[in-house]
Order: C-alpha cells, then structure tokens, then sequence
C-alpha cells in the first residue's frame, strides 16, 4: 500500500515542480496567475531556482509513492504572515493517515 507524502521541494525536484505545476495550469487555467503558454516556456534552469526554497517562498510536493501527485506554495506576504498559494491535488484517491 503506497502512501501519501508530502515534502519541501528541493533544487532536485524542477522537473516534478515542473510537469504538476504544468498539468494544474490545463487542468484549471483561471485559478493561477500564470497562463500554461508562458510557463511552458521556462527553461529547465528557471523550474530548478523555482524548485529550490527560499526566505519568500517554498513549494510543497505530494507524492504518492514516486508519482507527484500535488503541490502548494507558501509565500510571505507583505505583512510578515505566512499564506499558501498554487494549491492543488490530482485524482480521487482517498489517504487515511
């Protein structure tokens, strides 16, 4: 039985960061503030810096076993505080844990 992790992405993680990011953009092109045109664009190198966290921002991938499944982004706002943005989770699968 495979189980659900979820983890700070890591320089590693561009092209995982990458092909989600690109699948939640096809999948809902109106929730995010990039259009899947532009993001396509990215060179390998750009998605590896994105990948790689810093003081404004870390993302967060899912995984279900080897397969990233999902992702989310926590920024700093203006105001100091922490928010989560870019939030999504592919398939239906139910996780008890």
């Amino acid at each position: 039985m495979s189980r659900l992790r979820i983890r700070p992405a890591t320089a590693a993680d561009g092209p995982a960061l990458k092909s989600t990011r690109l699948a939640a953009l096809l999948d809902a092109p109106t929730a995010f503030g990039a259009s899947h045109a532009s993001a396509a664009s990215f060179s390998d190198a750009h998605w590896q810096q994105r990948a790689s966290p810093t003081p404004q921002c870390t993302f967060f991938l899912a995984f279900d076993a080897e397969q990233t499944i999902g992702l989310a982004a926590q920024v700093v706002a203006g105001d100091g505080g922490k928010r989560w943005r870019a939030i999504r989770l592919s398939g239906c699968r139910r996780w008890r844990g």
